[in-house]
């Protein structure tokens, strides 16, 4: 069978330095292994690095069974921005340019949702040549673009943004199927455009596989985190590996540091990754000796702190996109087998109450940072049972190959 996958803002194949597969890349490798053939349309703007893979339309042939397409576009600094958007006017433009001279069709496609624009002229063309497809969405767009303004500008706002919710409108209500990370992400973005939920809409969670190291790069890596002043002598450890952007909130994680700094107890917060907010937090913690701000870090380095580290941080705002989804951070934790801290309400709350994986803190959950710290460094049995339990769940229901081999199969069967 021959698929063709829509995807941007994720690394690809043809990445340099062993990207980390996210959507794209885990189902089409699946795909492949089953035996079909994988086409993949993305931009030519690496998102992750901020950088243009290549700076005209490139196609990429692997082998028999994969090849990519790269479709230029102006490319943006900032991922919130007017730039960004004009990136995803272009792009859309480019591809609707260059599919129009396409002569191959694929038995079905899976088209990722946003950008907009990008999906709207895949499933338009898409659909012009009678080929179903699955709507993957992952983000409340055009939503999001709203949701932190006042209520008296929300009204003002949309109407400008209307083209938006009128391309949205049309793309998730042509799609043959949707899916999404989980049930309630689904059902709030079908039931917003007044699609009713079929049958084949499926509920698909993020994963990744798991990064296994050799005894040299486990070693190395860890033998860097030396040389990075983390305190050895600290009895708990907390990390948080991902974009610095305004969407996270570190103020309990300031105040938590001050408090055991006052009390004396080694507790360590490691905070790894960037982005337009690193500068900002960096400098609000400069006189907090117990959080490290480390930058980006890469695989080996996130596996190797892992080990090192008894808990981990999901700090994002209570947003609506958060409180239905369960982002990579939270799968990546499971993966790790840390217990999760986060004050997020929704699906993260109640897969942590459900499962006993963490604690939730915050006013929806009357409990601080502090107090939760606090208990699992009073309670050396919980902490126990917390990462058994997982590894439990990670194995259970966020495997990475049973994930995507499922996602696969159900593009198979409603071709």
């Amino acid at each position: 069978m021959k698929v063709w996958i829509f995807q941007t803002g994720e690394p690809l194949h043809c990445d340099l330095g062993n990207p980390r597969p996210m959507r794209a890349m885990n189902l089409a490798n699946n795909l492949i292994d089953m035996g079909h053939s994988v086409t993949l349309w993305s931009s030519a703007f690496y998102h992750q690095e901020k950088r243009h893979r290549v700076n005209k339309y490139k196609k990429i042939v692997f082998s028999k069974f994969l090849e990519i397409h790269l479709i230029p576009s102006p490319g943006y600094i900032k991922n919130i921005g007017i730039k960004r958007l004009y990136d995803h006017i272009v792009l859309a433009i480019n591809l609707k340019r260059i599919l129009k001279k396409e002569s191959s069709i694929p038995d079905i496609a899976f088209i990722g949702y946003p950008p907009i624009e990008f999906a709207y002229v895949a499933q338009k063309w898409l659909a012009k040549n009678n080929v179903r497809t699955i709507l993957d969405i992952k983000d409340l767009w055009p939503e999001i673009f709203i949701s932190f303004l006042p209520k008296s500008m929300k009204i003002f706002v949309k109407f400008f943004l209307f083209p938006y919710f009128y391309l949205a409108k049309q793309v998730i209500n042509n799609a043959t199927a949707i899916s999404s990370m989980t049930d309630s992400f689904l059902n709030y973005t079908i039931n917003s455009f007044g699609r009713n939920r079929s049958k084949i809409d499926l509920a698909t969670p993020f994963s990744s596989p798991k990064i296994k190291l050799t005894y040299d790069e486990l070693k190395t890596a860890k033998k860097w985190w030396r040389k990075h002043k983390l305190n050895m002598n600290a009895i708990f450890r907390i990390c948080y590996i991902g974009n610095l952007s305004p969407n996270i909130d570190l103020s309990p994680i300031k105040q938590a540091a001050l408090y055991f700094e006052k009390e004396c107890k080694e507790v360590e917060f490691v905070i790894c990754g960037d982005g337009v907010s690193f500068e900002e937090y960096k400098f609000k913690f400069r006189d907090i000796r117990s959080v490290k701000f480390i930058g980006r870090v890469d695989a080996s380095k996130a596996v190797a702190l892992s080990l090192i580290s008894q808990a981990s941080l999901i700090p994002y705002k209570n947003s609506k996109h958060f409180q239905l989804s369960l982002p990579n951070k939270f799968v990546d934790s499971l993966s790790y087998e840390l217990p999760i801290f986060s004050p997020l309400s929704g699906e993260v709350a109640k897969m942590i109450e459900k499962y006993n994986i963490g604690i939730s803190y915050g006013k929806s959950f009357s409990k601080s940072l502090i107090e939760g710290v606090n208990i699992l460094l009073d309670n050396n049995i919980l902490l126990k049972e917390m990462i058994k339990n997982c590894r439990n769940l990670h194995k259970k229901h966020f495997e990475n190959e049973a994930v995507y081999k499922n996602l696969a199969n159900h593009l198979i069967r409603i071709r």
